[in-house]
């Protein structure tokens, strides 16, 4: 990381070094400089031949002055990390989720990414870009030396440690904070805003919105009891609270798991059999366990033949697809429903 801190410095030395000649020549051209200047004809007599002494002496002290102020200005009082601020519109973008990556592309602002993490891999276009972190954390060096405008963080997750670390350090971040299926529309907008492209924000926001209200307005009256599997190895299931819960209430269906204790409870096979779901969605890569759940046939989804497996980054990223994911769900939902009598 001193690395990083050390290449930034030396980039804002070189920048006060570059600005310095250009304070010092016209001060010389006006007679502000005591003693000989250049050689070339009309500039090459000493000032001091050209102005009075006290003159002279008056004008060196207004230009040690005005060195010393710009140079404090430029320098920053000798602070190596003087807070970047970020500019209105953000160019270079660094996303620390997927699902901000989505966002960026869905808004029209996919080539202003410079790094996202290795999780990014929707759209294809996102799998070239230079990799600055994983799931669970983020490289601050890595970071800082794309010297982005503006990092996208999600608000809720691994990455809090990072966008900590990041803001100490004077990097401009937006944190992302999703909280339920209801705010999709919401972010949609804000992040378009944000990123300055608000017309996209709105468009997009609508069309989550307008998705959203055609999934509710065709929920049927039964809702089945359903339980949406994160994995099987061991058991992990959406519960009250959690993303997965307000996927499924859309969706038109009872969480089995409404009343467990945790937002992501690990249930054993004895609670899944009490439990009963009439309908199971396996959204992870090792949920779709076929021989471990034919194990247990007092499972009514099992003996109906109602497990169905749904891609997990649709369910579980929190982004423009979810509607997708989540359209996918009461469609299995409907299906359900119309066999139920």
């Amino acid at each position: 990381m001193h690395t990083a801190f050390a290449a930034l410095y030396e980039r804002r030395r070189s920048f006060s070094l570059r600005l310095l000649p250009g304070i010092l020549v016209p001060a010389a051209q006006v007679g502000f400089i005591v003693g000989p200047g250049p050689t070339r004809q009309g500039f090459g007599r000493p000032l001091k031949r050209l102005f009075p002494r006290f003159v002279m002496s008056a004008a060196a002290r207004m230009l040690g002055c005005a060195v010393l102020l710009a140079g404090l200005l430029v320098t920053g009082c000798g602070d190596p990390k003087p807070a970047p601020q970020s500019p209105s519109v953000p160019l270079r973008i660094v996303s620390l989720g997927p699902s901000l990556t989505e966002f960026c592309f869905a808004l029209g602002v996919g080539d202003r990414l410079i790094g996202v993490t290795e999780s990014c891999d929707h759209p294809k276009a996102a799998r070239s870009l230079p990799r600055v972190g994983r799931y669970d954390g983020a490289s601050i060096e890595a970071i800082l030396l794309l010297e982005p405008d503006l990092v996208l963080v999600p608000a809720e997750g691994l990455m809090r440690e990072a966008a900590e670390q990041l803001g100490a350090l004077g990097q401009p971040i937006y944190n992302v904070a999703l909280a339920d299926l209801d705010a999709l529309p919401e972010v949609a907008g804000a992040l378009g805003a944000r990123l300055g492209v608000p017309r996209a924000g709105d468009s997009l926001a609508a069309s989550l919105a307008s998705r959203l209200a055609a999934v509710r307005a065709g929920r049927g009256a039964h809702a089945p009891r359903a339980v949406l599997v994160y994995g099987s190895q061991p058991l992990v299931v959406a519960g009250p609270g959690s993303f997965g819960d307000s996927l499924l209430r859309a969706a038109g269906a009872t969480n089995a798991f409404a009343d467990a204790p945790l937002a992501y409870p690990r249930p054993g096979w004895d609670e899944m059999i009490a439990r009963a779901p009439q309908l199971v969605i396996l959204s992870a890569m090792d949920a779709y366990d076929r021989e471990t759940w034919l194990r247990f046939p007092e499972i009514p989804a099992v003996e109906q033949e109602r497990m169905f497996a749904v891609d997990p980054d649709l369910l579980s990223r929190p982004g423009p697809r979810l509607l997708e994911g989540l359209e996918k769900v009461a469609e299995l939902v409907q299906r359900i429903e119309a066999s139920v009598p």
